[in-house]
């Protein structure tokens, strides 16, 4: 059992359980209780035992009943228990479903999910349509596809194409099955058995692999590796001493076999003995000499997640970050860098960066603070003065102006309420207040915008919101637009988006960020480094809905080179979903 409480970063708490998850530890178990970004006093207790069919079983406190969901419902049902009906909304429209045929049963937090779910797997069918017929490029066409397969599909793809023709593909045996579990390698044959091919996997390798190395590789498929935590050490000592007398256990590899089955038995140990390490000297061989392996280097980058990357770093001969700012060039680089941060101190230097020097990225600003909830914005305060020597508000008043600062310096504050109650009489009241500050009154009362906006909860805001359209006759939204300009707009804007659907309001920036003839590739990189262990699934099904293209498309037509490529590996893999990867 490990039991993790008081989690502060939803982050964490996903890679905590893609740590355990996919690590050989079958029959583990997660205890999580973590406090909901929008819900401050209710705490939600859920267990997470992973099962001997790869799937983890949830045991909610609040539902008191237990089903077992794929991994990719796990992190649906984290980020999002309360289904936002906007979202579904949006994404039924758009696959011609009647939405108002459904509503009524997207009352139950499970029902909701696997709809959601289900939908998505839709949109990516089309999706995968569109794309075989508009991409020409074989390369980028089989990436692309690639990555939004189920992963165990793409491995049974990888495999069967590492044999098929003249010749074998040795190093993609060695890849796949030396750093595999048992349970993987068993979901792998499984799954090569509902395909056409016209052989076992088992039968394919005997087929296409000789001597030692097949014998290795067939060894590696009856997947019986003891898992167990458990160790022998009577047993450990006897083996010690028969590996004792071949020579040291990689000395003995080097000097005792060759070529292929050399390389396997290497890369079992290197990855049973540390698998950072191991990934650690892969991307060393990735920048060393001249030139670098861009495609080695992302596959590796954009499937490890933010734990993995951190072990990573540790076991790095030398400074990862500086190897790869001196290798790298242009965006790339910069991607890849952000890549390299943790999520906090990612959002403090470009919090930094917004204010400092000439001139405001108001944009920044706009999407950090206002879609972050209260604990996320204390950390990277924190974070900022420990770097930089100042406060990020003083940083802030000092480079904006106006009633843009005042909303802003709100935000910082941290003091909106997160409980999940809703007042609809204190409701009434608020859009009372809002139509009487903007359109009743000659010009307009920011604060009282300002105010409201900044300090109730999103389900507070929403009712406002519904309460102000009564009263008005038209959206809040609407009203805001009439009443203000430039950056305060925005940014009121933004928070009321954020409070009816984060995805789509990601959606939307992302949209803003390659629209038109040029690609704000600074906003762009922020955006989907910061979304993608949280909820790029959500964000990609949103776009679709909305802007009739996917993302994965919208990026294609408006970057390229191994930027374009970096992105894609991470909006179509979304990291979490490729753990095992590589």
């Amino acid at each position: 059992m490990i039991t993790i409480k008081s989690i502060v970063s939803k982050p964490l708490v996903y890679s905590l359980i893609r740590q355990v998850f996919f690590q050989n530890r079958y029959g583990a178990t997660i205890q999580v209780q973590c406090t909901h970004a929008n819900s401050n006093p209710e705490l939600t207790d859920v267990t997470f035992v992973s099962n001997a069919n790869m799937q983890l079983v949830i045991k909610d406190s609040n539902t008191k009943f237990a089903y077992p969901t794929d991994y990719d419902d796990v992190l649906l049902d984290i980020n999002d228990r309360k289904a936002e009906p906007e979202l579904f909304e949006n994404a039924l429209t758009a696959s011609k479903v009647n939405t108002n045929s459904i509503v009524a049963a997207l009352s139950g937090k499970t029902r909701a999910q696997h709809l959601r779910v289900a939908e998505e797997y839709k949109l990516l069918f089309q999706i995968t349509e569109d794309l075989k017929q508009k991409l020409t490029n074989h390369w980028l066409k089989k990436l692309v596809l690639d990555l939004l397969i189920p992963l165990k599909e793409y491995y049974v793809k990888e495999l069967h194409e590492a044999m098929h023709g003249v010749g074998t593909n040795e190093d993609t045996l060695i890849e796949i099955l030396c750093t595999m579990n048992n349970e993987g390698i068993r979901q792998i044959k499984k799954f090569m058995k509902k395909v056409t091919y016209k052989a076992t996997l088992k039968s394919q390798i005997q087929y296409e692999t000789a001597g030692d190395f097949e014998e290795l590789l067939v060894a590696l498929l009856n997947a019986d590796r003891d898992e167990s935590v458990k160790v022998h050490k009577t047993q450990a000592v006897a083996d010690a001493r028969t590996l004792y007398h071949a020579g040291s256990l990689e000395y003995a590899i080097e000097c005792e076999f060759s070529r292929f089955i050399k390389r396997g038995l290497l890369t079992i140990v290197k990855a049973v003995r540390d698998l950072p390490e191991y990934y650690a000297g892969r991307l060393y061989a990735s920048v060393k000499g001249f030139g670098t392996n861009n495609k080695r280097l992302i596959r590796i980058i954009t499937t490890r997640n933010e734990i993995d990357m951190d072990l990573i770093k540790t076991h790095y001969k030398k400074s990862l970050i500086r190897d790869l700012d001196t290798k790298l060039i242009g965006w790339f680089r910069k991607l890849i860098l952000a890549l390299m941060m943790q999520p906090t101190h990612l959002y403090a230097e470009q919090l930094y960066n917004a204010v400092d020097g000439t001139g405001t990225d108001e944009s920044a600003l706009i999407d950090i603070l206002c879609s972050l909830d209260n604990e996320e914005i204390r950390r990277i305060r924190q974070v900022y003065e420990q770097i930089y020597g100042r406060t990020l508000e003083s940083h802030i008043l000092e480079d904006t102006s106006g009633n843009f600062r005042n909303l802003m310096v709100a935000l910082v504050r941290a003091e909106r309420n997160e409980s999940d109650l809703v007042d609809k009489t204190q409701a009434r009241v608020d859009a009372q207040k809002l139509l009487e500050a903007g359109e009743l009154k000659w010009g307009t009362d920011e604060p009282v915008f300002i105010s409201i906006l900044t300090q109730n909860n999103y389900k507070q805001l929403r009712e406002i919101s519904t309460e102000y359209e009564q009263l008005a006759g038209h959206t809040l939204e609407s009203a805001i637009k009439d009443e203000f300009s430039g950056n305060l707009k925005q940014g009121l804007l933004a928070i009321l988006r954020v409070a009816h659907s984060l995805p789509v309001f990601f959606a939307r920036r992302f949209h803003a960020s390659i629209k038109g003839s040029g690609t704000n590739n600074k906003q762009l990189i922020r955006l989907v480094v910061s979304r993608s262990e949280i909820d790029m699934d959500l964000i990609k099904v949103s776009y679709k809905a909305k802007y009739k293209i996917s993302l994965e498309d919208a990026i294609i037509d408006d970057t390229s080179g191994d930027f374009k490529d970096c992105l894609l590996a991470i909006v179509g893999g979304n990291l979490s979903q490729q753990t095992l990867k590589l």
